[in-house]
C-alpha cells in the first residue's frame, strides 16, 4: 500500500512538472543540438507516440551551413531556412539522412555541393524566393537528390540560368516533380543511374519557339510514370520525337493552355501506350495526318478550345481504343463522312458551342449513330 502512494507522489509530481514548466522540458532537445544562433527551435505541438521528439527550426539570414541537421535520432516537422536578399551555401552531405515532413528554401541564390539530400526522406521540398527569381547553383558532377524520397519536390520562381544535370536525381523517388513561374532551360541528358517519378510539371516556365526532348526527364523508372504537365507555357511548336523516350508511358500527356500554333506529324511518335492526351486550350487550326499513327491505346483525346476548323478523312483510324473525344469550343467548318469510322470504341463525343457551318453533309453523324457512341454531347 505504502509503496503504490509513493508511486502515485511521483506520478503526480511529475504531472504537476510538466503542467507548470511546459516550454523548458520542451526546449532540452532543442538546446541538446546546439542549432546556429540564427536558428528558432521549438517542439511540434502535434507529438505522436511514433515520433515523440519531432520539432520545427526556422533559420533567418544565415549563409553558410555546416552543420549536419541529420547527425541526431530527431525527426523534423518543418525545417526553413530563409535568406531572402543573400546566398546560402550546403555542403557536402549536410542534410543526408534527413527526416522530416517539410523542407523549404526561401532564398536568392542556393548553391549545393555533391550529395545534400543522399538518402534523407521528406514530404515536401521547396525552393523560392518570395520577392524576385531565385538562383540554383550545382556543383559539377552533382548528385545532390541521390538516394532520397521526396512526396513533393516544388522549385518556384527559380533562374535556372543553364540546363539542369539529370544525374542530381539519380537513385531517387519522387512522387511529384514541379518547377512552376521559373526560367526553365531543360535538362541536360547523361547516362546516370535512373530515378523514380510519378508526376512531372511544368508551370508557367517555357518561353519556347519548339519544345524538344530536352525539356523532358529520360533516366526514369517508366513503369511508375503516371502523368507529363506542361501547362500554362510560351510554346509555339511540337517537335517531330519530342516524347521518344516514353513508349512505356501508359499515363496522361497534359499540354493545356500552351499557345501550340503548331504540331509536327511525328511529335507524338512512340507514344506506344499513352492512355490520356490533352491539347485543351491552344491555337492550332489543323491536325496533320497520323499524327495519332502510335497512340493506339489512347482512350482519351481533348482537342476542345482551339481553332480547328475540319476534320479529314482517316485522321483518327489508329486511335481503336479511344472512348471520349472532347471537340467543344471549335469553330468547325466540315467534318469529312469517315473521319469517325473507325473508333469502333468511342462512347462519348462532346461539341459544345460548336457550330457546324456545313449542315448539308452530315454523313458522318449517321456513322456515329450506327457505332457505340452513347452519349452525342450538345451539338450546337
Amino acid at each position: 500500500m505504502i509503496l503504490n502512494i509513493k508511486i502515485l507522489f511521483i506520478c503526480s509530481s511529475y504531472l504537476i512538472i510538466l503542467i507548470l514548466f511546459p516550454l523548458k522540458i520542451f526546449s532540452l532537445n532543442c538546446d541538446s543540438m546546439k542549432f546556429p544562433r540564427e536558428c528558432h527551435c521549438q517542439r511540434s505541438r502535434q507529438l505522436t507516440h511514433e515520433y515523440p521528439n519531432k520539432i520545427r527550426l526556422k533559420c533567418r539570414q544565415i549563409n553558410f551551413l555546416k552543420k549536419n541537421f541529420s547527425s541526431t535520432n530527431i525527426s523534423f516537422d518543418r525545417l526553413i531556412f530563409e535568406t531572402t536578399n543573400d546566398n546560402l551555401t550546403l555542403t557536402n552531405s549536410i542534410l543526408a539522412n534527413l527526416n522530416t515532413r517539410i523542407l523549404r528554401f526561401h532564398v536568392e541564390n542556393l548553391f549545393l555541393q555533391k550529395t545534400i539530400f543522399k538518402n534523407a526522406t521528406i514530404g515536401q521540398l521547396l525552393i523560392t524566393n518570395d520577392n524576385a527569381y531565385a538562383g540554383i547553383n550545382f556543383d559539377n558532377s552533382n548528385s545532390s537528390f541521390s538516394h532520397s524520397i521526396i512526396d513533393k519536390l516544388e522549385l518556384k520562381s527559380i533562374d535556372f540560368q543553364n540546363p539542369i544535370v539529370e544525374s542530381i536525381f539519380s537513385n531517387s523517388i519522387i512522387q511529384t516533380l514541379t518547377i512552376q513561374s521559373s526560367k526553365f532551360y531543360g535538362f541536360h541528358h547523361s547516362n546516370s543511374s535512373k530515378f523514380s517519378l510519378k508526376i512531372f510539371s511544368i508551370i508557367s516556365s517555357l518561353n519556347l519557339t519548339n519544345l524538344t526532348d530536352n525539356y523532358l526527364p529520360q533516366n526514369l523508372e517508366q513503369s511508375q510514370f503516371e502523368q507529363i504537365n506542361f501547362l500554362d507555357n510560351q510554346i509555339s511548336h511540337l517537335n517531330a520525337f519530342v516524347f521518344h523516350s516514353f513508349e512505356r508511358f501508359t499515363g496522361k500527356l497534359n499540354l493545356e493552355n500552351n499557345r501550340i500554333l503548331s504540331i509536327d506529324s511525328n511529335a507524338f511518335r512512340r507514344l506506344f501506350s499513352i492512355k490520356i492526351l490533352s491539347l485543351k486550350k491552344n491555337l492550332f487550326k489543323q491536325i496533320p495526318k497520323k499524327l495519332f499513327i502510335d497512340c493506339q491505346q489512347l482512350t482519351n483525346l481533348d482537342l476542345s478550345f482551339n481553332q480547328l476548323n475540319s476534320f479529314e478523312k482517316n485522321l483518327f483510324d489508329n486511335l481503336e481504343q479511344l472512348e471520349i473525344l472532347i471537340l467543344n469550343h471549335n469553330p468547325i467548318e466540315f467534318i469529312h463522312s469517315e473521319t469517325f469510322l473507325n473508333l469502333k470504341q468511342l462512347k462519348q463525343i462532346h461539341f459544345e458551342h460548336v457550330h457546324i457551318l456545313q449542315q448539308d453533309s452530315i454523313s458522318w453523324l449517321w456513322n456515329l449513330a450506327n457505332s457505340n457512341v452513347i452519349h452525342l454531347l450538345k451539338t450546337e
